[in-house]
């Protein structure tokens, strides 16, 4: 919630959780950068039904998320 929070408003603490699985999975199975910016486009604007963040929030986002995938040296 604190990197993607497209809700804007108080929330529960585990509304994201279903999508927080789907990125998982996703990254586990090694989905392009593309493919995950992809479905946070999906999730905010039509499974969320909020408008999409900037380009530029949802590319932090992006980052942060494979960056936990990267290897370490």
């Amino acid at each position: 919630m604190r990197d993607w929070h497209p809700v804007g408003a108080a929330v529960p603490n585990d509304e994201y959780d279903s999508y927080a699985l789907t990125i998982t999975g996703m990254l586990l199975r090694q989905c392009s950068a593309r493919e995950v910016a992809d479905y946070l486009v999906l999730a905010e604007a039509h499974i969320l039904g909020t408008a999409p963040r900037s380009s530029e929030a949802r590319a932090r986002t992006e980052t942060a998320l494979m960056n936990l995938c990267a290897p370490t040296g």
